[in-house]
């Protein structure tokens, strides 16, 4: 069955993780992902993860030699969690005679290339170092959020399915923004930036993600967007306003707090 590795692999990633002790946003910044790529992986939505998706989960759930190329295997359909449950345990070669083949399929050491084709799938902000071509396009968006800063107004980008607006946005747009800010409001790169689908519901989703974000209700912020549509503004003007947690390790008086995060 096409899902069943899918689930099997989002189970498996769902323990690892909790065995950790991780959320899935601690996984995404370990493994140096966003935290819609865990959250997709963990409810099985994609078929497989991409193979350097999966080494990135690898290191940063701390998996080394047999478990670790397990794992990797795993994520892309080609290994069952059961072997890599074994594996970690201490049985792997019992388990691998029973798949046909040997559990040490972890590469040999040195350096990995990692492809930067993407195929179908969109690039995300931490592709960023291999998106290239579109930055004519990324500044001319970030020109036009500069212009809207003084009045008010969305900015849509708009295209034929395939044509790249994800990429464009996450990949382009993105780091950039968080790099330099905007014309006129270089305070602009400590801004939060919230990435979502929108779902079937797409106002219950905008108001679960930015009630998390500006530490507001939903069902509230929810009812405001019927109510009343044009407060939504002081709800994103709080959700921009908060002060982004502390890192784990990280001092009092961060870099963060020193550059007026709560700008």
């Amino acid at each position: 069955m096409a899902g069943q590795p899918a689930a099997e692999f989002a189970g498996l990633l769902q323990r690892l993780r909790a065995e950790a002790g991780l959320t899935q946003e601690g996984l995404a910044e370990a493994a140096r992902l966003s935290p819609r790529t865990v959250s997709d992986l963990e409810r099985g939505i994609h078929r497989s993860a991409q193979q350097d998706t999966a080494r990135l989960l690898a290191e940063a759930l701390g998996l080394a030699g047999p478990v670790r190329g397990l794992f990797v295997a795993a994520a892309r359909g080609q290994a069952s969690a059961a072997e890599v449950l074994a594996a970690r345990s201490g049985s792997p070669r019992d388990v691998a005679g029973v798949a046909g083949r040997q559990a040490d399929v972890e590469p040999l050491p040195g350096p990995v290339a990692v492809s930067p084709y993407r195929g179908l799938t969109a690039f995300g902000e931490q592709d960023a170092p291999f998106f290239f071509g579109r930055e004519a396009a990324a500044s001319q968006v970030l020109e036009r959020l500069a212009r809207l800063l003084a009045g008010t107004g969305l900015l849509v980008v708009s295209g034929v399915s395939g044509a790249g607006k994800s990429s464009l946005l996450q990949a382009g747009v993105l780091p950039q923004l968080r790099k330099a800010g905007l014309v006129g409001a270089p305070g602009a790169a400590l801004w939060p930036c919230l990435v979502f689908t929108p779902t079937r519901a797409p106002l219950d989703e905008l108001a679960l993600r930015l009630g998390l974000l500006a530490g507001a209700d939903a069902a509230s912020v929810r009812r405001g967007l019927d109510v009343d549509p044009a407060g939504f503004a002081l709800t994103a003007r709080q959700a921009a306003l908060m002060r982004p947690p502390r890192l784990a390790g990280e001092p009092e008086g961060s870099a963060a707090e020193a550059g007026g995060a709560g700008g």
